[in-house]
């Protein structure tokens, strides 16, 4: 395996893990849709990177090219979606280029499947180890399309972001900080891919920073409540690890009842191991919903407690404005 599919792995990885601790907070709020739906593109990329660079086979590569560019297309368009709704931007003028942008990931995406000579170009194997597409006069519409959307729409969608960044505070601040830095490492990310369709020579290790961005992002939900779902993760954490613990308990009960009856009755021991996977079966679930009761229990209570350390916060600093007043 080359480094370049390595790197595409850990996309998939990285993303797959940030669609899933999005998608918690539930399919009603618009905005975790947005998210999630760029995730799934990056992944795009990743499944589409891995399959062209583990492939010696042309018409293969070209197919699975197709697949990749349909993320790095649809990218920079839900990166703007994302931008335009978190911000809450009102002005006429950034509608319409949203507007624009999907007119043109449509031109985009039609070229890619249907004019790939004049889109992907002319495939080459690079470093001999997988079919790289190349730049030239042939498929200058590619180049368009890298200038518009990693270019124009990409520093467009960042000016937005430090903008709202100079003139927000406290929590906000601290997100749209964390979120900045991400994305510019994704944005670096992907150009490295770029660069070397258009110098053949240059290796794209910069893949590698496309998979670092989700956990920059993780970072920022867990510390500064980016799209306010870190009790929802803690909470789905504790689940998977109290039924993880239960079902490790229950493999290690199975096996030494198991060993005992067998060797005191010399009985089959597939006999036994069958009676008791089906005891532990009639008592998983119900010790499972004793534990998932508990668990609620517990973080309904903490929740309840940081609601009135906040209230508490907030009386001290009345209190203590009213005292320096006087």
């Amino acid at each position: 395996m080359n480094l370049f599919a390595f790197s595409s792995i850990l996309i998939c990885v990285t993303n797959l893990f940030i669609i899933f601790l999005v998608f918690l907070k539930g399919r009603s709020e618009r905005i975790n849709i947005i998210w999630s739906v760029f995730c799934v593109f990056i992944l795009s990329w990743g499944i589409g990177g891995y399959k062209f660079s583990t492939t010696v086979n042309e018409n293969e590569a070209l197919f699975w090219w197709k697949v990749a560019n349909i993320g790095a297309i649809c990218i920079p368009i839900t990166y703007y979606q994302f931008v335009y709704t978190f911000l809450d931007v009102k002005k006429n003028y950034q509608k319409s280029i949203l507007v624009v942008s999907y007119i043109l990931g449509i031109v985009y995406l039609s070229a890619n499947f249907f004019l790939p000579k004049y889109f992907i170009g002319d495939l080459k194997l690079a470093f001999d180890q997988f079919f790289m597409t190349t730049f030239s006069y042939k498929n200058a519409l590619y180049m368009v399309f890298y200038i518009t959307f990693y270019w124009v729409l990409l520093l467009y969608s960042f000016f937005l972001l430090v903008m709202s960044y100079s003139k927000s505070s406290g929590v906000i601040q601290n997100q749209l900080k964390y979120f900045l830095i991400a994305s510019l490492i994704g944005w670096v990310g992907g150009h490295g891919s770029f660069l070397s369709v258009i110098k053949p020579d240059i290796y794209p290790y910069t893949n590698f920073l496309i998979a670092v961005y989700p956990l920059l992002f993780t970072y920022a939900i867990l510390r500064y409540r980016l799209l306010d779902i870190r009790l929802i993760f803690k909470r789905t954490m504790a689940y998977s690890l109290a039924a993880g613990f239960l079902m490790a308990a229950f493999v290690i009960i199975v096996l030494t009842l198991t060993n005992m009856f067998s060797s005191i009755t010399h009985s089959d021991s597939l006999t036994v191991s069958i009676i008791a996977a089906l005891l532990i079966a009639l008592l998983f679930n119900p010790i499972r919903i004793q534990i998932q009761a508990f668990i609620d229990k517990l973080f309904y209570t903490i929740n309840h407690f940081i609601k009135i350390a906040i209230l508490i916060d907030k009386l001290s600093c009345i209190f203590l404005y009213i005292l320096n007043f006087l």
